[in-house]
């Protein structure tokens, strides 16, 4: 994972694709494995120290003290005098586009897939309810016609020709009135 060349959280970020968290936990993994060591130290414009590790089990390099407030005010004064700052965020920003790009491309395609896996799902869904509302049909005409012969064996009358029997009770009456 990690060449010979110095390496930050940062470049593992951009060579693997991955999120801060994920990059920071593995370098520190490779640290503490004795895999990697601390080579030098960088300084963002933040401030504040990071490490800057290369390959091979060596004697970490000194972590360097802290920028006082009134030290990091006149260093953050300088660059905007210079207008490096503005360069700086560009970069920044170009970078964290191609990132969140290419993040982009992946859920799209994450979602593509999904989407064809819905819509197989909902393809058989779809022929599984036809078959069903097939076969109730097929169940409805056959005790149909089961019900039929049994009326006229009995000599009876269907059910679709018998008269409605007339509901007696007060709403029911209160319903005929109405009506």
């Amino acid at each position: 994972m990690v060449a010979a060349n110095p390496i930050t959280v940062k470049d593992v970020i951009a060579e693997f694709d991955t999120e801060y968290k994920l990059a920071w936990d593995a370098l520190k993994r490779l640290h503490v494995a004795g895999e990697i060591h601390i080579a030098a130290w960088g300084a963002p414009a933040s401030g504040k120290a990071i490490p800057i590790y290369q390959a091979g089990s060596a004697a970490d390099a000194p972590r360097p003290t802290a920028l006082t407030r009134r030290d990091a005010s006149r260093r953050c004064q300088s660059r905007r005098d210079w207008g490096v700052s503005a360069a700086q965020i560009d970069r920044e920003l170009i970078a964290r586009q191609a990132v969140h790009d290419k993040q982009f491309e992946r859920q799209k395609a994450e979602v593509a897939q999904a989407m064809g896996v819905l819509k197989a799902r909902l393809k058989r869904y779809e022929e599984s309810y036809r078959a069903t509302t097939e076969r109730l049909q097929d169940a409805a005409a056959l005790a149909k016609k089961h019900l039929d012969k049994s009326a006229k064996r009995k000599n009876t009358v269907p059910l679709e020709k018998r008269e409605k029997v007339p509901d007696l009770s007060i709403a029911g009456q209160a319903r005929a009135l109405t009506t």
